[in-house]
Formats: structure tokens, sequence, C-alpha cells
């Protein structure tokens, strides 16, 4: 499986979009990002909320949150299907199994088992693949 396929590429910033809608805890800016453009000071850091947005499940937007979220993992499933490659199939298929898990946590940054999904080093992974395949085209 090379990296820079286009239908692997698309599948891997959908896949990343839909993690940052799931997501209910902003990540911090790296601290380097931070320094780089003075927002950091000695005595002072950017206020960022280590606390959930506020989400009331019965609350229209919430749901409407949800329903969008499901949409997009419906969208990114049917795509998978799509692949050619039965190998490629399975392994994002396996990668949306548990990505999926992100659709049943009200929190899901509190969930061991998906917290990796929400890490800081797959985003970078991500932009490291997207530069990659642009720097080789």
């Amino acid at each position: 499986m090379t990296p820079y396929e286009p239908a692997h590429l698309t599948l891997n910033l959908r896949i990343q979009h839909f993690i940052e809608q799931a997501r209910t805890i902003l990540l911090p800016w790296p601290s380097d990002l931070m320094q780089r453009f003075g927002l950091v000071t000695r005595q002072s850091s950017p206020a960022i909320s280590t606390q959930p947005l506020p989400s009331v499940p019965d609350d229209p937007k919430e749901q409407e949150r949800k329903c969008r979220l499901l949409n997009l993992f419906n969208e990114i499933n049917m795509l998978a299907h799509a692949l050619s490659n039965a190998n490629h199939r399975t392994i994002y298929l396996n990668e949306l199994e548990g990505v999926g898990g992100l659709l049943v946590y009200p929190v899901p940054e509190r969930s061991k088992e998906l917290r990796k999904f929400l890490d800081m080093r797959r985003r970078e992974a991500i932009a490291e693949q997207i530069n990659d395949a642009i720097l080789c085209e």
C-alpha cells in the first residue's frame, strides 16, 4: 500500500475530519508554535480548557451534531468499501471499527481505547503524509 494513492489520502483526510468533529476537548497548541507566535510568556500561557465542550444529550444541537457525525462516518465507510484492493479495504474497515467508537462516548477523550485517535501525533502523521504526497508529485 503506497501512502500516496489519492483514494488513501482522501480516506485518511476524511477519517481525520470525522475525528476532529467528534472531539469534545480541544487540544492545546504545541508549545513550539506558541513560542514562535509569541503566545507564551514566562508568566502566562493561553487558556486551554481541559473541560469537555458542553453537551446535553437531548439538546437539539447535540442531536444534530451526532447526526452529522453519523452521516460523515457512513460516507467514509462507503468510500472504504469502494476500495478495489481487498487488503486495503480490510485495513480501512478495521480502522473505522475503532474510530466509530467515537460516536458512542459523550466525551471520547476520556476513553483509554479511543484516546489514540484524538492524539496530536495522529494529526501530525496525517499532515506529514499529505505534505510528502505533495512534495513527491
